[in-house]
């Protein structure tokens, strides 16, 4: 892969009414944004729900690129399989 950029746009993110966390995942670099109502062990479990549906959706894309590999590489566009995942 490419080189890695800081994301420092991410330091734009200072709503003091929300709660940010991140989920990372191989590529995968997700800011997440929660408003008010929540703590404790609801943000817990909406940070391990935010997890598991990102392997489940990384799942089908990797899935998908080994039935179609020139999906990983392509730099056009590619009209994707009848089967292809909705994601």
């Amino acid at each position: 892969m490419g080189h890695y950029e800081p994301r420092t746009y991410r330091e734009l993110f200072n709503d003091k009414d929300r709660f940010f966390f991140n989920c990372r995942i191989q590529e995968t670099d997700l800011q997440i944004g929660l408003g008010q109502g929540l703590s404790g062990a609801s943000l817990m479990q909406a940070e391990d729900d935010t997890r598991a549906l990102v392997l489940n959706l990384r799942r089908q894309i990797e899935e998908y690129i080994r039935a179609v590999p020139e999906f990983l590489t392509t730099l056009t566009p590619l009209a994707p399989a009848i089967w292809a995942p909705p994601v």
